[in-house]
């Protein structure tokens, strides 16, 4: 019996692996996520601490800015956390080899004697609603002659973190996010075992860290596009295929489009569209996609024309960024 349901489990896998359709490479430049309009150089001012108001206008005030950061260092768990948050993006701006790192004291500075910050942007933010508590249970056990009591705890921590980029040249904010954090410590003999808020909230504030300075910059990725199978028994489709699969993407194209033309084949045609996208060859891969959702009206091709035009849109995007440096 047992070797029965193997030998059934073989098979079903063998299928599931033959039948799996073949897919195609496409190396893209994506645009950066954030678009800072050219600038290169960032300063990280300190974050402001307490339940103070959120940032709520779309232009940065120098005078609220300094007046609410006045009392900051009464709240000490706060401060650890947006004081660790800007070390974060900091370390994160230094790392990048498209981004120069301001000096936050320097631009501090600036700022305070009334003139204009001297990196292109800034990142300020603010912390609010940070809510720190413990859980300490007792619990008395017998042993033997003796009474002893045995206490555990855990810290429940949450707060908002509020953070924004802003242009310096016109104080516009230009990109706005909140981090949420809840988060319950695992359970400690001690109060004193039990870790930090901030330590607590560490690897979320590393992880939007490191997003938000990789937004700033472009990156490149690798897409799979997935081919159509042909008819069974098709030899031709099955040859394109294999030529796709060995990365032959010029002559697989060929191929394709010769049964294409000659059989009047869907997935044929299907396939060299997308082998004209994966080589980046989009005007040409646009033509044929909206060609082939013209005379077939499949769901395949529309979807295809889309992504297509996708990644036109994500191609002039980049072009605009790279020429606003």
């Amino acid at each position: 019996m047992f070797k029965k349901i193997c030998n059934t489990f073989l098979f079903v896998f063998m299928l599931l692996l033959t039948s799996c359709a073949t897919s195609v490479g496409m190396k893209v430049t994506r645009p950066a996520e954030i678009d800072l309009h050219g600038a290169t150089s960032i300063a990280v001012l300190p974050f402001r601490t307490g339940n103070d108001s959120f940032y709520t206008d779309d232009y940065f005030s120098y005078f609220d800015y300094f007046l609410q950061i006045l009392n900051a260092s009464k709240y000490v768990n706060e401060r650890q956390i947006v004081d660790g948050f800007q070390r974060m993006l900091e370390k994160e701006i230094s790392r990048s080899t498209d981004l120069i790192l301001i000096n936050s004291n320097s631009a501090e500075s600036y700022l305070e004697r009334g003139k204009k910050c001297p990196s292109d942007v800034f990142i300020i933010g603010s912390i609010r609603n940070l809510k720190n508590d413990i859980d300490e249970k007792s619990l008395q056990k017998k042993e033997g002659n003796e009474i002893i009591t045995l206490t555990s705890c855990k810290r429940n921590v949450s707060f908002d973190l509020r953070y924004q980029v802003v242009e310096s040249s016109t104080n516009k904010v230009i990109y706005t996010d909140t981090i949420y954090f809840s988060e319950e410590s695992a359970t400690a003999s001690r109060v004193s075992d039990l870790p930090s808020p901030f330590e607590m909230a560490r690897y979320k504030l590393q992880s939007k860290a490191e997003n938000l300075i990789n937004g700033f910059t472009p990156h490149e990725m690798t897409r799979y596009l997935s081919l159509l199978d042909g008819p069974k028994n098709h030899l031709e489709m099955e040859r394109a295929n294999e030529l796709a699969k060995n990365d032959l993407l010029e002559q697989s194209y060929k191929k394709y489009m010769q049964i294409y033309r000659q059989e009047n084949l869907f997935e044929a045609g299907y396939n060299a569209a997308v082998i004209l996208e994966s080589m980046t060859r989009f005007d040409e891969a646009l033509d044929l996609a909206e060609e082939l959702a013209l005379k077939f009206n499949e769901k395949k091709a529309y979807r295809l024309v889309n992504d297509i035009k996708n990644e036109i849109a994500q191609e002039r995007k980049y072009l605009d960024q790279i020429d606003a440096k």
